[in-house]
């Protein structure tokens, strides 16, 4: 009785799986093309206009794939499944060559909720989905409405038991998200009782300031400079960019505005690890921000997770705040700053 119950849930459930995936993945993509051009960019492939075109491209093949999943019939179902997972399998080596050459880059598997950078995790999954669209293939006749529509009673009570367990793992997966919006918000709306200190933006460890770490970076000659000295005779926001990182755009984009807010009170400085030709190039807009070399020292004395990241440095040698980790953070962060330095002229900060 179980059995013949699950069966044909399982027939609608594993399609309607890779359906939500390349839904998800096709719209997410579409507001987030550079994070597509970046992911090319790294791998080396074609010029920009072809890494354009493909940005372009891939969002509609990936929402056109699920509506073939969604409504197919008999022999295009399995056309259809085998086409995911060749999709995905690409999907997979990419990922691959990634890790393998060490790129800092957000993998843009799903556009702009895919901040992080790839890892072994996100090859892992991957390789999971290429899993889920070959069972499909091999399993499921049709698409998922034509078998919904003769999915007896018994059926359809298995399969809300597995969206329930669906959902269940997407909230545990999604839990780290909530956690870092959360943190974001609470920084946004933290007050300052004293600008002058920006004490109370504090929150990295433990509510308390903490020494700059004893490192050096590069500056534009190439000469040795100890991150502390940044902040000489005035706060600063070191912001942790890479040129291959998609999230990273968001915050380069935000920057100029951001340091017209702050005046004269707060110095916005850059901290990369790719050559200075690249960082250019990549962020043209940030031609007037200084930019420091050699951030991997303090990713890895701080234990960040990746970038964007920011930090902001007091001229008393400590951190007063941070690390921020991820664009939302930074964003708060950058925020809370400038809802409270004294700016003769206020300027609004929009984002894409």
């Amino acid at each position: 009785m179980i059995a013949t119950a699950v069966v044909p849930a399982l027939l609608v459930a594993l399609p309607a799986a890779l359906v939500a995936v390349f839904c998800v993945s096709g719209v997410a993509k579409l507001t987030d093309r550079s994070g597509t051009e970046a992911v090319l960019s790294a791998l080396a492939l074609g010029g920009a206009r072809a890494r354009r075109a493909v940005a372009r491209m891939l969002p509609g093949a990936e929402l056109v794939l699920a509506a073939v999943l969604l409504v197919a019939p008999a022999g295009w179902m399995q056309f259809g499944s085998w086409l995911a997972a060749g999709m995905l399998a690409v999907f997979s080596v990419v990922v691959g060559v990634l890790l393998a050459r060490g790129h800092e880059v957000a993998c843009g598997c799903f556009g702009a909720l895919s901040e992080e950078a790839v890892s072994w995790r996100t090859l892992l999954r991957n390789l999971a989905l290429v899993a889920l669209a070959v069972l499909t293939a091999l399993l499921a006749p049709v698409g998922v409405l034509p078998a919904a529509l003769v999915l007896p009673l018994e059926g359809w009570l298995a399969l809300a038991g597995l969206a329930v367990v669906a959902l269940t793992v997407a909230a545990l997966v999604l839990a780290r998200r909530v956690t870092v919006l959360r943190r974001a918000l609470a920084t946004a709306g933290r007050p300052l009782a004293h600008p002058a200190s920006f004490g109370a933006l504090t929150g990295g460890r433990e509510g308390t300031e903490w020494p700059v770490p004893d490192l050096e970076v590069t500056d534009a000659r190439g000469r040795a400079v100890e991150l502390a000295s940044l902040a000489g005779d005035r706060p600063v926001l070191l912001m942790l960019l890479s040129a291959e990182c998609t999230p990273c755009s968001r915050i380069a984009d935000a920057i100029p505005g951001w340091q017209g807010a702050f005046g004269e009170s707060v110095r916005v400085v850059a901290l990369t690890s790719a050559s200075r030709e690249e960082f250019a190039a990549r962020y043209p807009g940030l031609a007037g921000v200084p930019l420091y070399s050699g951030y991997r020292s303090l990713v890895a004395m701080t234990g960040l997770a990746g970038v964007p990241s920011a930090f902001l440095l007091s001229t008393s040698r400590t951190v007063a705040a941070g690390p921020a980790e991820g664009a939302d953070e930074v964003v708060a962060l950058a925020e809370a700053i400038r809802s409270v330095v004294p700016t003769p002229v206020m300027t609004a900060v929009s984002l894409r």
